[in-house]
């Protein structure tokens, strides 16, 4: 390419970059917001124990937020329940895999004393909580963790969930 050709391309970027910047300072937060969507991941889990209530209800009192992103497995008695790994050892007080446990007994395990001791009995919640709290307050990412053979089962059994719920995503 030869200088001048680049030295145009280059000119013409710093002209867009001037109007896109002066659009954006007219644009109000929201309409930013809209362009550049603030996602949570696993809920506020900066501030609050990952993919718990508390970091989901953290998440949703920011006005920013958009989104909020959140992991899916099933439990034993194929319920799908909120909670980023196959296992109990890192976020949890349990043993074994999430889904040798029930959604009752993974709801009375403490995923949040491995945070901080002020979230000592939280629990592992299920999908159906997290989509009560979030329902027209903003969208989901579910990311189906797949365990193995239940994939099919856990993303029909995820699908019944947010149907039977009625579930809504936030309104634009």
């Amino acid at each position: 390419m030869r200088l001048s050709k680049l030295w145009f391309k280059l000119w013409w970027v710093v002209i867009d970059r001037r109007k896109w910047k002066k659009g954006m300072a007219a644009m109000t937060p929201e309409e930013r917001s809209r362009l550049h969507p603030c996602v949570a991941h696993r809920g506020w889990s900066g501030a609050a124990p990952e993919n718990t209530m508390a970091a989901f209800e953290m998440a949703l009192r920011e006005p920013n937020v958009n989104w909020m992103e959140l992991d899916v497995h099933l439990s034993q008695d194929e319920v799908p329940v909120v909670i980023h790994d196959g296992t109990l050892k890192r976020t949890t007080n349990g043993k074994g895999k999430v889904m040798e446990c029930t959604a009752e007994q993974l709801g009375k395990l403490d995923a949040g004393s491995w945070f901080s001791s002020s979230y000592a009995g939280e629990g592992v919640p299920t999908l159906a909580q997290v989509l009560e709290l979030a329902a027209g307050r903003c969208n989901l990412n579910i990311e189906l963790k797949d365990d193995g053979d239940d994939r099919r089962i856990l993303a029909a059994r995820t699908l019944e969930t947010i149907r039977s719920r009625a579930w809504r995503p936030m309104s634009s």
